[in-house]
């Protein structure tokens, strides 16, 4: 299919309305003037909060996490001899088979199960829910070779490590940032383990290429960031100084941008947890900036994710997918999305208009939203089970608050 269309589209209706919409959204969502001059459209905008997919799941007012059980920890030793960390948290068998296996790719730098708490409140227990630390990275070791760090290493250790947890099949692989390149590998390498794809937030390669350049690629911006991280990792000096500023700003940078970018819905209705989005954005940036070997490695991790690229494979990818993007997001810009939903035979995109690199965390209700719908739409729930149901093993009735499950976690780590 000829890409004209859709580059129009992208070049000439969605970037002038981002633009416009980044210069008054300040103004529009967090002053009292328009609520005191626009009756009937803040009379709509409630109705819309009202008809969120979170408040049809039935959710009380804090989601928890009593009936998932326990996390459950293991290791593996990948072929090369790394020993890798997973997780699971098993799905509850209702008769019917066992639960289906949903495999989490994470993103640089986010542990375990914390970017991905939503979607877990929201399904509870109706799925396996398996993932596992990169290579390098939390709980896994770093292989002796940094070659060894490459995207197609990350896809063979999931193959593994699911063989490890005892499931041959993955039916749903949600991948987010890095994880979208991860899923993308391991859907091309194992074909007959992988399922239906939910790719959030990320690209199909060559990332610097596209980084910090929202509107359209530069030619030069590339080599001068590729550039700027191999002097970093190489200079343990300039990550110390870089991590010494980060830590002072990042609580300051989390609130601010949770305020511009953070979903009211969630400021009002406090579903997954008081500060939920600034608790989980803090904690993620923190262990960015852990020590200077655990910034050197996420730059090496950073120069492999340039280096991978399967966008001449995109056509042969069967699985139906799910593309969701943030129209703000300057890491990994939205037309990343549109170039895969271009080649892929069976991709369907959904573009959030007020979100940046974290949908899931900014506006969670969007993602489960239209994930609910395409899980319906592949078999792998029923349609009562998307409203929440008394019957369904949703999130009313769970117990514990996210503040300990991601407690649980860290000591699960440590």
């Amino acid at each position: 299919m000829w890409p004209f269309p859709s580059v129009v589209s992208y070049y000439l209706v969605h970037v002038p309305f981002a633009l416009w919409l980044w210069m008054f959204s300040t103004i529009w969502r967090h002053c009292s003037f328009p609520a005191r001059c626009c009756k009937p459209c803040c009379a709509r905008r409630r109705r819309d909060k009202a008809d969120s997919p979170l408040r049809l799941a039935g959710m009380p007012k804090e989601a928890s996490f009593k009936d998932l059980g326990q996390i459950r920890n293991g290791s593996v030793v990948a072929r090369d001899g790394t020993r890798l960390q997973y997780q699971v948290i098993e799905g509850k068998d209702e008769g019917q088979g066992p639960a289906p296996v949903m495999l989490f790719c994470n993103g640089l730098g986010a542990p375990q199960f914390q970017i991905f708490t939503p979607i877990i409140l929201h399904f509870g227990r109706r799925f396996t829910y398996v993932t596992w630390d990169y290579r390098g990275l939390f709980g896994s070791d770093r292989p002796e070779s940094l070659r060894r760090l490459s995207v197609s290493e990350h896809a063979h250790d999931a193959a593994e490590m699911l063989r490890a947890c005892d499931k041959q099949f993955a039916n749903v692989i949600v991948g987010w940032s890095m994880g979208v390149q991860v899923a993308l590998e391991f859907s091309l390498l194992y074909r007959e383990s992988a399922g239906r794809l939910v790719l959030i937030n990320g690209a199909h390669g060559h990332v610097l290429h596209s980084a910090l350049q929202p509107i359209v690629r530069l030619p030069i911006l590339h080599d001068v960031c590729r550039a700027a991280i191999e002097y970093a990792a190489t200079h343990p000096q300039i990550l110390r100084s870089i991590r010494h500023v980060a830590l002072a700003l990042i609580p300051t940078l989390v609130r601010f941008y949770v305020w511009l970018l953070g979903s009211r819905m969630l400021k009002n209705v406090h579903v997954f947890g008081k500060r939920f989005v600034e608790s989980t954005l803090t904690d993620f940036l923190n262990q960015l900036c852990e020590s200077e070997k655990c910034m050197a490695t996420y730059l090496w991790l950073f120069q492999e994710l340039h280096a991978h690229s399967v966008y001449h494979l995109l056509p042969s990818i069967e699985q139906e997918s799910l593309l969701i993007a943030g129209l703000f997001d300057l890491l990994l810009p939205a037309y990343h999305m549109w170039e895969m939903e271009r080649r892929m035979p069976h991709a369907t995109r959904i573009c959030d208009k007020w979100s940046s690199h974290f949908t899931l965390l900014e506006h969670p209700e969007v993602v489960l939203k239209h994930l609910t719908a395409a899980l319906t739409r592949w078999g792998l729930m029923d349609d009562a089970d998307g409203t929440g149901d008394g019957d369904s093993t949703g999130l009313r009735r769970l117990g514990r608050s996210t503040s300990s499950f991601r407690s649980l976690q860290r000591a699960k780590h440590t």
